[in-house]
C-alpha cells in the first residue's frame, strides 16, 4: 500500500513568492547610536525608556550593552519601514546577562517588547522632563534567571508574542526588565548605577523579525 507523507520545510510561500524566515533589523555590527532623549526622535537611535532611566546603551563585543543607572531601566528604538511583507511576525533578539560576583541577583527579569508603528515618548514640558514610553502589550521574557550568577548562561533568544504587520511598517523595539508597565523598574531592585562600581549589564544582539513564528512549506513523497 502506498502512503502520502508531508514534510515541513524552512520557508513559507506567500502571495509575493517565498519569504525568508527571519529579517534582520539590527545586528549592531555598525555600532550603537544612542542618546538620552528623543526630542525629536530619530530612526534607528536608541533612547532611554523614560526620562530618569539614565541607561543610555553602548557598543560592546559586536552587540548592544545596556546598563541600569536610574530609578527605572530600559531602552528603545524605532526602525523605519523594516517589515518585509504583510503577515504575522514575532520579534526576537539574543540576550546575555552579565552579573558581578558580589551582586548575583542584580537582574531578576528581562523583557523584549515591540510596537508596530510605535510612537516616541514626548516631552511633558516640565523642567525635569518626566515623559515615559507607553506600556507595551506585545513582549517576551528571558527565562531561567536565578538568584545566583547567570553570567555563564549562553545567549538566549527572547521572542515576543505574535503580531500582525503590513509591508513597510515601522517597528518600535524596547528592552529592559519591565517594558509592559510604565514603571519600567520591576525586577531590577538590585541593579545599580555603574558609576558606583556596578558591572551588571545586558548584551543584546541580532534583533530580528521572525515570520509567523515558524513558517513552513509542505513537501510530499510516497512510500510503499
Amino acid at each position: 500500500m502506498r502512503k502520502l507523507v508531508l514534510l515541513a520545510g524552512a520557508c513559507l510561500l506567500g502571495s509575493a513568492g517565498a519569504y525568508a524566515q527571519e529579517t534582520m533589523i539590527d545586528d549592531f555590527s555598525g555600532g550603537v547610536t544612542a542618546v538620552s532623549h528623543p526630542f525629536p526622535g530619530v530612526a534607528g537611535t536608541w533612547y532611554d525608556i523614560q526620562a530618569n532611566t539614565f541607561g543610555t546603551p553602548s557598543a560592546q563585543s559586536g552587540a548592544m550593552r545596556v546598563d541600569d543607572g536610574g530609578f527605572g531601566n530600559g531602552v528603545y528604538a524605532i526602525y523605519n519601514s523594516v517589515v518585509p511583507s504583510t503577515n504575522n511576525f514575532t520579534l526576537a533578539a539574543d540576550i546575555s546577562i552579565v552579573e558581578e560576583t558580589g551582586n548575583t541577583e542584580a537582574v531578576d527579569q528581562i523583557e523584549l517588547g515591540c510596537v508596530v508603528n510605535g510612537a516616541h515618548r514626548v516631552s511633558d514640558g516640565t523642567s525635569g522632563d518626566g515623559s515615559t514610553l507607553a506600556a507595551i502589550t506585545t513582549f517576551g521574557s528571558y527565562s531561567g534567571l536565578t538568584t545566583g550568577d547567570d553570567t555563564a548562561n549562553p545567549p538566549q533568544m527572547v521572542e515576543t508574542g505574535l503580531f500582525a504587520a503590513t509591508i513597510g511598517d515601522d517597528i518600535l523595539v524596547a528592552v529592559g526588565t519591565d517594558v509592559q508597565t510604565t514603571a519600567h523598574s520591576v525586577g531590577s531592585a538590585d541593579w545599580d548605577d555603574p558609576a558606583g562600581g556596578d558591572v551588571n549589564y545586558l548584551l543584546v544582539d541580532n534583533v530580528r523579525l521572525r515570520l509567523n513564528g515558524l513558517p513552513v512549506e509542505l513537501d510530499m513523497y510516497s512510500v510503499d
